[in-house]
């Protein structure tokens, strides 16, 4: 059949508009697919290319609207149960993405990147067994490095270590510089505990964390340490991620400094008063270093992250050695006669995985009952924490009301203050945030409620861990049950007191 003039120019325009799209030209493209549709033809493809501009620029609502009145219009059209399932899950509505991807593949069940899509949902969704299956199809009918990660992440979250590995490794060997792969596999490692080959691959973090690759712009690249000699010299340590991993990692600076450097730590102004304790550290700067211009930095000839140095050090097991020496403590002569906890329900609401390792105050309420307990909250942010992926804000202490806490919150200004509070109570029970860092950093006892997938670094089901000799670990035996974690909590402060 002979494609009329009419239709030429059509699909010139359209492939016009796709290449802009491409380049990230989202407006260009846009008018080219109004011009089309205003020429009098309500051409599909212009229309299902109008739908993922909305949709890429956030407009979610036109773009369901658009991918809608296709669909009524042809029902058995796989690319738009696909597209608007894409724009579902964007708004977090999961269940009506997985019915419209379900659609595309019964309707066409060659295509990898329905089933891989598919995978996807289910995963955000924590329904492992389906996502694994999806993933597996996926890579079945297109064996894609992004295919063979995406099943090796499911395998992984399923605590399915070897299975996870070999997808890792998979994906590497189709790109082996894929950065992703690279860092997916470092946590599987490190969660099975083969810490030395962990650290090599994590390496690749900076070429797959936006955050880290800003990062090379601000340090100097030309003089980043790899194992010169350091006697005599100035190195910069930066940290770059949370503030429980600065303190986490401080640990290695004293070897530094028994190298002959003279050591700078670039950190986070919350910790910098505590990180004057740490053992090695001659200075600390806190330049602001997103601003434009960027705060100048002080002299150095060498520079790393504090997180590297397991690596760079030749030290990749984990291990302690007292490296933080802070003595002051909290007056809490008040509260002599009772054991004294502090207690922590929430991180920060910028990680990753914050809706999963924070937990409801009023899951405490089995502590809080023991006879002569007093928990002190040491919670610096207290309200209502919104996530991108839900509509409603969050509010942790719903439930807890009758609850009568004494509030150290209001005392606490920065980590010294919680150091304050750390030294002058009996144990800290919290989930996995910074100050069990700063408390197993200190020497001091916690026990800590981990989700089911905890962080890599506390390595898969053990209840203790190398890098703090003082910290229990209490992990959720199933998948979002802290009752009966604090419970078990519970049970052990119990046996404390009564032995």
């Amino acid at each position: 059949m002979e494609i009329s003039e009419s239709q030429k120019i059509i699909d010139k325009a359209l492939d016009t508009a796709k290449e802009l799209l491409s380049k990230g030209k989202a407006l260009e493209s846009k008018i080219i697919c109004q011009q089309i549709i205003k020429c009098g033809t309500e051409d599909p493809h212009a229309r299902q290319l109008l739908g993922l501009i909305e949709f890429r620029a956030g407009r979610h609502r036109e773009a369901i609207s658009i991918f809608k009145q296709l669909l009524i219009e042809n029902p058995n059209n796989p690319q738009n149960h696909n597209n608007i399932a894409l724009v579902y899950a964007s708004i977090s509505d999961y269940k009506s993405s997985i019915a419209h991807l379900e659609k595309a593949i019964e309707i066409d069940p060659t295509d990898g990147r329905f089933y891989a899509n598919l995978g996807l949902q289910y995963r955000n969704i924590r329904d492992y067994k389906n996502s694994i299956y999806n993933f597996t199809k996926a890579v079945e009918i297109c064996p894609t490095k992004d295919n063979w990660n995406h099943l090796g992440s499911a395998y992984g979250e399923n605590k399915e270590s070897d299975k996870a590995k070999h997808a890792f490794y998979q994906a590497l060997e189709i790109d082996p510089e894929f950065a992703m792969a690279h860092v997916d596999l470092a946590y599987c490692l490190q969660s099975s505990g083969d810490w030395e080959e962990a650290w090599k691959h994590y390496e690749y973090r900076f070429n797959y964390f936006n955050q880290l690759q800003f990062y090379k712009t601000v340090y100097d690249q030309n003089k980043k340490w790899n194992r010169e000699d350091l006697k005599g010299k100035r190195i910069l340590l930066f940290c770059e991620q949370g503030l429980g991993d600065a303190i986490m990692f401080a640990r290695y600076i004293k070897h530094l400094k028994n190298m002959g450097a003279y050591v700078i730590l670039h950190c986070y102004d919350t910790i910098q008063d505590i990180m004057k304790h740490v053992e090695g550290v001659d200075e600390i700067t806190i330049a602001e270093v997103h601003t434009n211009p960027p705060q100048p930095l002080p002299e150095y000839d060498y520079q790393t992250s504090v997180m590297s140095l397991p690596l760079l050090l030749n030290k990749p097991n984990p291990y302690y050695e007292p490296y933080l020496n802070y003595t002051k403590s909290a007056n809490l002569e008040k509260y002599k006669d009772t054991f004294n906890i502090g207690i922590i329900w929430a991180g920060s609401p910028l990680h990753p995985e914050d809706p999963q390792r924070s937990c409801y105050l009023k899951e405490f309420k089995p502590i809080y009952d023991l006879d002569n307990v007093k928990l002190f909250n040491l919670q610096k942010h207290c309200g209502p924490r919104k996530y991108m992926h839900l509509e409603e804000p969050v509010d942790f202490t719903e439930g807890a009301e009758n609850m009568n806490i004494i509030n150290a919150s209001e005392f606490i200004n920065d980590f010294e203050d919680v150091a304050m509070f750390i030294n002058g109570l009996d144990l800290l029970v919290s989930v996995d945030t910074a100050p069990v860092h700063l408390a197993g950093a200190m020497n001091k006892p916690v026990m800590m409620a981990v989700a089911y997938n905890s962080d890599p670094r506390w390595e898969l089901d053990k209840e203790t861990t190398d890098w703090y000799p003082t910290i229990r670990i209490f992990r959720q035996k199933e998948r979002n049950n802290w009752k009966e974690v604090f419970e078990r909590i519970a049970d052990e402060i119990k046996y404390l007191l009564q032995n």
